[in-house]
């Protein structure tokens, strides 16, 4: 029998099987139950007899367990939620700037500038754009983290002294002052100090032989200006070299009015300065007197637009030098040109190899005057290479 089986009303005394020992000798004790029957047991009993009986806990485990609900974070955020959203789009509106294509823009916040941050990290490459971005959200993180409060200022000031008032200078000192006149640097003694500075020349090329009729006519001046002047130191006449160098800025001008001469007006090749000069343009130099030019559009279509040289300079070979350094500096590669059916330049062309592909009428009927004693039909020629 177990205590489930007793009435849950009953007394300590219904605990009538368990054995209860005492160390009294040989007298047994008694128990009494409701119905009046007494319960005895003898001494002698064995007390593993005892262990054969059980206990039921069924009765305290058929009690359900207390549950507690807490509220999460989320039920006391859904109270301020909408407040804070209004409060957040207000702040960022008092921000927002207009930029020049009239959208409305905003700074970012420190949540929207840490996740372009990991987004471009992300990346297995950036372009310079996209490398510039990031460190300027680095920079600008970094701000937003690391904020100091101003300095507070010193409450006690120094009051500062009243300057005393210098007398005026005399007019004649002032006068003086204003007459002296400065004198540029590059006729100053500060320059002949500094000296010029060392310009390193790129040649293509340096013509040391050639002597043309102006060179000739230089040359006879300087002879001239000695001989009627004998007493005089005369400065000795340096003969310089016909130098063949890529296009410069400096070259524009003169080149400009060249080209205006020989062909027609409103021509500008300063272009020219950014499409790769040191492959696809050639100048020719005396001094720095711009002889000639032969100018390509571009390497990866070879096409010689202008070839010019000044008058006066023709029996040098400038064209001849100056096309040879064009081919050479674009190899492999086939040249095109156009050209006036009566044009001389054309045995020049013939000599390097150019071939006849085409004969264009009217060619240059809107570039050269109707009293133009050159044909305005052309002829498309090709180098092959």
């Amino acid at each position: 029998m177990s205590i489930s089986d007793a009435d849950p009303s009953d007394s300590d005394d219904s605990y009538a099987q368990g054995s209860s020992y005492s160390g009294r000798g040989g007298r047994s004790k008694r128990f009494r139950r409701r119905d009046g029957n007494a319960v005895g047991r003898s001494r002698g009993r064995s007390r593993a007899a005892t262990e054969e009986w059980s206990f039921s806990l069924d009765g305290l485990l058929d009690c359900e367990p207390f549950t507690y609900e807490e509220l999460g974070f989320e039920a006391h955020f859904d109270a301020v939620k909408e407040d804070l959203v209004k409060t957040r789009d207000r702040l960022q509106l008092q921000h927002a700037v207009t930029d020049g294509r009239n959208r409305t823009v905003r700074p970012l916040s420190r949540y929207e500038m840490h996740k372009a941050i990991r987004d471009l990290n992300s990346r297995p490459y950036l372009s310079i754009n996209e490398s510039l971005l990031r460190v300027k959200l680095r920079l600008a993180a970094r701000h937003l983290t690391n904020i100091t409060p101003p300095t507070p200022l010193p409450q006690i000031c120094k009051v500062l002294e009243p300057t005393k008032s210098q007398p005026p200078l005399p007019e004649d000192v002032l006068a003086a002052l204003a007459g002296i006149k400065m004198t540029p640097f590059r006729c100053s003694f500060a320059s002949r100090l500094a000296g010029r500075q060392n310009v390193i020349q790129k040649f293509v090329m340096r013509d040391w032989e050639s002597q043309t009729m102006w060179m000739s006519l230089l040359e006879d001046i300087h002879l001239h200006h000695t001989f009627l002047h004998p007493g005089r130191q005369s400065i000795p006449y340096i003969r310089s070299t016909i130098d063949y160098s890529f296009l410069q800025q400096r070259d524009l001008l003169q080149l400009h009015e060249l080209l205006h001469k020989s062909f027609w007006d409103g021509i500008n090749v300063s272009d020219a300065l950014q499409n790769f000069p040191e492959t696809c343009t050639v100048v020719a130099r005396y001094k720095h007197l711009v002889l000639g030019a032969v100018l390509m559009s571009g390497p990866d279509e070879p096409y010689i637009t202008y070839l010019v040289v000044r008058p006066g300079w023709d029996n040098a070979h400038i064209a001849r030098c100056m096309l040879y350094c064009l081919i050479k500096a674009n190899p492999r590669r086939d040249i095109i040109l156009h050209v006036s059916a009566t044009n001389p330049a054309m045995l020049l062309y013939n000599r390097f190899g150019f071939k006849a592909e085409e004969f264009i009428v009217g060619f240059y009927e809107n570039y050269l005057p109707p009293d133009s004693k050159m044909s305005k039909n052309a002829l498309r020629l090709r180098l092959r290479q």
